[in-house]
């Protein structure tokens, strides 16, 4: 079985400020992505005082959507964790707990304000090792619904009347590339992230 388990406790807080509480104990590897309208890029907090690592970001500028992300791991974590942003968004929130202290492989992402595109990959990536855990998010400034490939799992998705955000999860047994691509039927201005890590 895949060495990378996701708590039950995967939650979606659709504005800024900060997040009712979660628990998290347990966890080895927490990952915060963010997405947002424009504006200064956001910082974020917790209510054990972790230190986070920023993920390569799809940049916000322009009045551009964009995708934020963190991760931490060994936090400090609690029954009643909570996260706080200091702009307005949509979190995803997961914790896991892996079997070996979990390390980031590789990150790939990806843009795109085509109005006629119906699908993004923010790229390929092949794992190290087998059992890596994939995240990847999605935002669009409309609105749009939006699938999945590859097997990938969706852990929740945002619609708003700013963006559309979701993020899915994928753990690959193998050392086979993962290529996930997101489809959608409206919307522009799409941007992806790709996070893996060794698990």
């Amino acid at each position: 079985p895949p060495r990378s388990t996701l708590f039950p406790y995967t939650t979606l807080f659709r504005s800024g400020g900060t997040t009712p509480s979660l628990s998290t104990s347990g966890a080895n590897l927490e990952v915060v992505l963010f997405t947002s309208y424009a504006g200064a890029n956001p910082t974020l907090n917790d209510s054990n005082f972790n230190t986070w690592i920023a993920l390569t970001s799809t940049g916000n500028s322009g009045g551009t959507v964009a995708t934020f992300g963190w991760y931490c791991i060994s936090p400090t974590v609690s029954a009643s964790q909570t996260f706080t942003a200091n702009k307005q968004g949509a979190f995803f929130i997961t914790a896991w707990h892996a079997s070996t202290t979990p390390s980031l492989d590789q990150q790939t992402i990806s843009g795109t304000s085509a109005s006629f595109a119906s699908s993004l990959s923010p790229g390929s990536i092949t794992p190290a090792v087998a059992n890596e855990l994939f995240i990847t998010t999605a935002n669009t400034q409309t609105a749009s619904s939006a699938a999945i490939n590859s097997g990938f799992t969706l852990l929740d998705s945002n619609l708003s009347s700013f963006y559309a955000a979701y993020s899915a999860y994928l753990t690959q047994s193998s050392l086979s590339t993962v290529s996930p691509t997101w489809s959608w039927t409206t919307g522009n201005t799409w941007r992806s992230e790709e996070h893996t890590s060794e698990l």
